[in-house]
């Protein structure tokens, strides 16, 4: 049995992804900035920020899975006889942006 990728549509599920893993990293610098702004002005209460460093950690991995995976979609359409170039390039444009 053969797998054949319909290559639209795993390029446009790549493209979501690369947009979901996008939005992560804006909610992981969103994070940071608040719990960073929290210990600035003292709101922590004597509250330990270790909450926040642990929510912190969890969306960074998340988000480095999500750019992993995105990355996986590129090798799999590679491995198939597709050209990648087009991936990585709209990869590195949701990236840069």
């Amino acid at each position: 049995m053969t797998i054949q990728w319909d290559f639209a549509s795993v390029f446009d599920h790549a493209a979501e992804v690369a947009i979901f893993a996008q939005t992560l990293d804006e909610l992981r610098t969103d994070m940071l900035n608040k719990a960073n702004a929290l210990v600035g002005d003292g709101s922590y209460q004597g509250q330990a920020p270790e909450a926040f460093l642990a929510a912190f950690t969890q969306m960074s991995q998340q988000s480095e899975n999500v750019i992993a995976t995105v990355r996986q979609y590129g090798h799999t359409i590679g491995s198939t006889g597709h050209d990648t170039q087009t991936l990585d390039q709209a990869e590195m444009h949701r990236f840069s942006c």
